[in-house]
């Protein structure tokens, strides 16, 4: 009979599955740490857009 709590090395009961798991959310995490820093970056940007622009256009040198 197999004991379940028991760390063994067998195929069945690997004890490197909950550290591979363990190891995924936390990728998982940074992953959406990462897109969220992206988020914040392109939000700043975009509220920031129309006066930049603005500001671009009025230092553009003018043809007259």
């Amino acid at each position: 009979m197999e004991n379940k709590d028991s760390v063994g090395t067998g195929i069945d009961n690997c004890p490197t599955e909950g550290l591979e798991a363990k190891m995924s959310m936390s990728q998982k995490i940074a992953q959406d740490l990462l897109e969220v820093g992206y988020i914040l970056v392109v939000a700043r940007i975009s509220h920031r857009l129309p006066q930049l622009l603005s500001d671009f256009v009025k230092s553009a040198p003018r043809n007259s």
